[in-house]
Formats: C-alpha cells, sequence, structure tokens
C-alpha cells in the first residue's frame, strides 16, 4: 500500500514504501507514456478491460430489470478494471511484479470500500442537486413569478451550478478508486485521501479531469458519427422537454472502433491518475 506518512507505521518516506522515486517526478504527458508502456507490457490489462465491455454488452442487450442490473455490473466491471491498472501499476512504480490473479484478488478484496466510498460521495451530490433543483429553484420561481421574469433562464441557471457540482465533485474525487486499491483506506478515509491529495494538485487534477472528459467526448462523438442508429440504448433521462439519450455505459459497444477508442483511453488514463495519487501522497 502507498500512504500518507502519517498513516503508515514508521518512516513513509519514498525509500521506505518502496516508490520510485520517478513516479513522483513524472509529467502528466510522461505519465501517459508510462501507462501506455504499462498496456504492452502487461497485456492482462486488456483482457480485463475486454471482459468489462462483454458485461457492458450484456447491459444494452437485455431489457426492463436486465438494462439496470447490466448497467450496474458494467460500472462495477469499469471499477475493477481501473482497480486492476491501479494494482498492477504500483507493483511496477515500487519494482515489484505481482500476478493476474494475486492483482484481482486485492482488487476485488478492496472493492466494498470503494463502492461505499461512491456510494457516499454520490449521496452527498446528489442531496445537493436534488435541493438546488427541488427546494432553491422552485422558491426562486415563487418569488419572481410576479415579476414576469423570464423563468427559463433562472432553470437554466440552476442547471448550470448542478453541472459545475457535479464536475466539482469529480475534479476533488478523481483519485478516489487509487485511494482504496493502492492506499487500502476505507469508504470516509478513502473520500479525505483524494480530497487532500486534489487540493494539493488542484490545478493539476482539473487538467487531468477536463482532458479525460474531452477524449469521452471525442468517444462519443465517433458514436453518433459511425454507430449505427439502430443500436441499443441502455439509459436516457428527461431534462424539462428535453431528452437526453446515453447510448452507452462505460465501453459503448455500439461500434469497434469505439469501443476500441473507450477502452485505451480509459486504461491509459488509469495509469495518469495513479500518477497523481502516488504524487500527492509524498507532497503530502
Amino acid at each position: 500500500m502507498i500512504r500518507f506518512r502519517e498513516d503508515i507505521d514508521g518512516c513513509g518516506c519514498l525509500r521506505c514504501q518502496g516508490v520510485d522515486r520517478d513516479a513522483v517526478r513524472r509529467s502528466v504527458p510522461d505519465a501517459l507514456v508510462w501507462s501506455g508502456r504499462l498496456l504492452l507490457a502487461r497485456p492482462s490489462i486488456l483482457l480485463v478491460f475486454a471482459a468489462v465491455g462483454l458485461a457492458h454488452l450484456l447491459a444494452v442487450a437485455g431489457s426492463g430489470r436486465a438494462v439496470v442490473v447490466g448497467a450496474l455490473a458494467s460500472f462495477l466491471g469499469a471499477l475493477v478494471a481501473r482497480g486492476y491498472v491501479a494494482v498492477t501499476g504500483q507493483a511496477v512504480i515500487r519494482g515489484a511484479r505481482v500476478s493476474p490473479i494475486a492483482a484481482l484478488r486485492t482488487v476485488f478484496r478492496r472493492l466494498p470500500a470503494l463502492v461505499g466510498a461512491t456510494l457516499l460521495l454520490a449521496g452527498v451530490v446528489a442531496a445537493g442537486a436534488a435541493t438546488v433543483m427541488g427546494v432553491i429553484l422552485p422558491a426562486i420561481q415563487r418569488m419572481l413569478e410576479p415579476a414576469a421574469v423570464d423563468l427559463a433562464t433562472v432553470r437554466l441557471a440552476a442547471l448550470v451550478f448542478v453541472v459545475a457540482w457535479v464536475l466539482y465533485a469529480l475534479v476533488k474525487f478523481c483519485v478516489l478508486p487509487e485511494a482504496c486499491f493502492v492506499g487500502g483506506y476505507g469508504p470516509v478515509a478513502a473520500l479525505r485521501a483524494s480530497w487532500r491529495v486534489t487540493t494539493l494538485h488542484t490545478g493539476k487534477a482539473v487538467a487531468i479531469v477536463t482532458g479525460f472528459v474531452a477524449l469521452l467526448g471525442v468517444g462519443v462523438l465517433l458514436d453518433t458519427q459511425l454507430a449505427d442508429p439502430a443500436s441499443p440504448v441502455a439509459l436516457s433521462f428527461r431534462y424539462g422537454e428535453t431528452s437526453v439519450v446515453l447510448r452507452s455505459f462505460g465501453f459503448s459497444l455500439a461500434g469497434g472502433i469505439r469501443f476500441a477508442f473507450d477502452l485505451v483511453v480509459t486504461a491509459v488514463y488509469a495509469g495518469v491518475f495513479l500518477h497523481q495519487y502516488v504524487g500527492g501522497v509524498f507532497d503530502g
């Protein structure tokens, strides 16, 4: 495990935790290159991600409850895949080697902590969004209604605030999986660790998350341009009179190119998030 010094019995320096000094010094581009090399050196990573893609295929191929169950399986699979990169990459950073079976055992042993932390985080984010959209927005609308103010602008402002709130949470807790899988922290401690890492490197965290979201946006563009319009839709939701369709959840199987793109981007970025976590731990 790689943890903050105060969470280690004895000295928690780089040497005592057996961490390669280069892992702390790498820039984001260098971490991307390192992650790409990790994929080539550990082909089992791609096999794990392919298994997650299969789980997603089951999600979009079903109907009714099967879609919900499949989507949950796909989501958990994505966490497992990222954890596999984290555990495998951690061993490389420490100059060790871990077998695929041992890495998966570690991932599944620590997965409940990540699920618990994710549920806690989702609850807080959802509560904030619900308060804005369900309490504050209706109250403001009632106040402004007699003044003949354009309420559409108010609703748009509320939506922008909620989106900003969600993005803020994504940035602050972008290394939550690494805190669980690499740090071995429990749900609450992992939330604190991720908050601390991203507070130390806020600009870097914003850049990493922005790049990741932008690349996923490219994937969506590939989906809309190359996918069969008749391909199944996993999830959708409505906001006002607008229906927002999510053709994929996790890795899109609407087309081979899109799936390959999602797989490579997610796998490579998992290594970048690992470096963000490790660098933050020792800078702290």
